[in-house]
């Protein structure tokens, strides 16, 4: 849907049954990408080279996927960088993911408090208020999640963090390993 606004790289392999939408924003999908079937794509939406879209992804628009990642699921207005992976169902939104990070089979991530108020985020021990009603996760370089992790509303991990407990906490230290209840 609305051809003219997307762009499809050099060795790309787009699979039958695929739906891409451009009707409300342009969609980049890079070269020697493959998007295997029944998978949605809404723009506006980027997909870096050399990434994989599982079957069955949904990617709404606003989404941004860096180079060689494979995602799968379903990922709104999220910023993913290159090099990591969420090749399982679950939900990710309005979150940003950092390089070289492993989102474990059927993760989901709350971007929306059940109050419908604004999201307070942990920064160096504080909680800022984000004056945001959507805010998902922030999740640092070579993080790991395990499977079936939940992450708050506004959730922080930091920089090479494992969490393989569930519900993660709204805030992981750098170099932390959270296993257990």
């Amino acid at each position: 849907l609305g051809r003219e606004s997307v762009h499809i790289g050099l060795e790309t392999v787009i699979k039958p049954f695929v739906v891409i939408d451009a009707e409300r924003g342009p969609v980049w999908i890079g070269r020697n990408v493959t998007v295997f079937p029944h998978s949605y794509i809404q723009g506006p939406a980027f997909i870096g080279d050399g990434s994989l879209l599982h079957p069955g992804s949904v990617v709404h628009s606003g989404t941004h996927i860096g180079p060689e990642s494979k995602v799968g699921g379903e990922i709104d207005n999220t910023v993913f960088q290159g090099y990591s992976n969420k090749q399982h169902n679950g939900f990710l939104g309005h979150s940003y993911v950092c390089s070289w990070v492993n989102i474990g089979a059927d993760c989901t991530n709350s971007d929306l408090k059940n109050t419908y108020g604004t999201v307070r985020v942990p920064i160096n021990g504080c909680k800022i208020e984000s004056e945001e009603v959507f805010v998902g996760m922030f999740m640092g370089d070579h993080c790991k999640s395990g499977i079936n992790v939940s992450f708050p509303t506004g959730a922080v991990v930091g920089f090479c963090s494992n969490v393989i407990t569930s519900p993660c906490p709204k805030f992981v230290p750098s170099f932390s390993w959270l296993e257990g209840s």
